[in-house]
This record gives structure tokens, sequence and C-alpha cells, in this order.
């Protein structure tokens, strides 16, 4: 009985382990850090073999680098996230131009308006003014 009890212990355990190292492989690929068991080990604390042994564990490794690809270039990540913030702020430059542009169009409609009344109102002085020297 208590070998039964000892066994049940460890793979709870395990499984728990488990749980937690498919927990810390999600978190590096959402942070782009690139998944291996010697990083893994560093932030869980937990034995090298651990890594091997466990069949579930192993199998998220292998899927996790799968998703990552093979060539895993770091400075990729790094210039792919300095292009996303560069396009953001273009984005945000266009956006701010455009608002420009429509109060500019506003303006312009006033001032074409007002310039059709002045010319009006010249028209108009010019003519009484002729009709005044006559």
């Amino acid at each position: 009985m208590k070998y039964d009890k000892i066994v049940a212990l460890s793979k709870e355990n395990s499984k728990k382990k488990a749980e937690i190292v498919i927990a810390e492989i999600e978190k590096m690929l959402l942070r782009k850090e690139r998944v291996t068991v010697t990083g893994l080990e560093k932030i869980t604390g937990f034995s090298n073999s651990f890594f091997y042994r466990n069949q579930e564990v192993k199998d998220a490794i292998k899927s996790a680098q799968l998703q990552q690809g093979e060539c895993y270039n770091p400075k990729k990540v790094i210039s792919d996230i300095a292009l996303e913030r560069k396009t953001e702020a273009l984005k945000e430059k266009v956006s701010q131009m455009k608002r420009e542009m429509l109060k500019l169009e506003r303006d312009n409609e006033y001032l074409e308006k007002k310039n059709t009344e002045l010319k009006k109102t010249i028209e108009e002085l010019s003519a009484e003014l002729r009709r005044i020297n006559e």
C-alpha cells in the first residue's frame, strides 16, 4: 500500500511540474524567447532529466520549438518589434495629417466662399463707381 501511495504522489507531483513547465513555455512564446531546456531549467529550477523523461513536457518543448521555427533569430525578433513600433508611429502620424488636411480643406472652403463674397462686393462697388463717374 505504501508503494502505491508513493507512486501516486510522484505522478501527481510530476503532473504539477508539467503544468508549470507548459505555462512557462507559453509565457516564453508570448515574450518571443527561444524555448530551450536550459532556459526552462533556469526559470523553473527543475532538473535537466525531468524535461527529457516526462513525455508530455518533451512533446510541449518540441511543439514550441517547431512553432518558433528552426531558424529562430533573436535579432529578427528585435527588429520586428522595432518595425512594429515604427509602423504604429507612422500610422498615428498619417492619422494626424489626415485630421490636419480636413481642417485645411474646411478653411479653404471658408476662404473661397469669403473670396467669392469679396469679388461680388468689388463688382458692386465698381458698378456704383462707374455710375457716379458717368
